[in-house]
């Protein structure tokens, strides 16, 4: 039964060269060769998620940036729009007093336009009674020119006679 012991290599007076270097030189340098590459591997992957990371963070700083800068855009738009809207506003004034320039102006134009008239009404009114005087000359003037007329044949029939 000694021949067939697996736990004790060698017992039987045979030395067991695989047995001993699986009794001895497997559990001594196993165990560290296996820590060894378990670290190696953890510290891979350690950096692996620190840079991983590291991508997160800067990413998140990069949209950071951009939501500020985005911000800022914002805000430049609306002021931006604020001096449109200021300058819509004095335009607006702008024409307001130039529409209010314009009544006044269409005011005096019409006061001058009724005085024009009035002057005009004024005018005709003293053409016709100038009319009436003339006519009334003229046929004063046919009369007398008429009566001269049979005055000159009077006096031409009374030397002839």
């Amino acid at each position: 039964m000694r021949d067939n012991d697996l736990n004790n290599p060698g017992a039987a007076g045979k030395p067991d060269g695989w047995g001993w270097l699986m009794g001895y030189i497997v559990p001594t340098v196993v165990p560290p060769l296996v820590g060894w590459i378990v670290h190696k591997v953890d510290k891979r992957e350690k950096e692996r998620k620190k840079q991983h990371t590291k991508i997160q963070v800067d990413q998140s700083t990069t949209q950071v940036d951009l939501s500020k800068i985005q911000v800022d855009q914002s805000k430049i738009q609306v002021e931006q729009s604020k001096t449109q809207v200021d300058q819509s506003k004095t335009q607006l004034d702008e024409c307001k007093t130039q529409l209010d320039q314009s009544k006044t102006q269409l005011d005096k134009c019409k006061t001058q336009l009724d005085q024009c008239k009035t002057q005009l009404d004024k005018t005709l009114e003293e053409l016709q009674q100038t009319k009436t005087q003339v006519n009334q000359l003229q046929k004063e003037l046919k009369e007398h020119q008429h009566e001269a007329y049979r005055q000159k044949e009077r006096d031409i029939c009374v030397k002839d006679m």
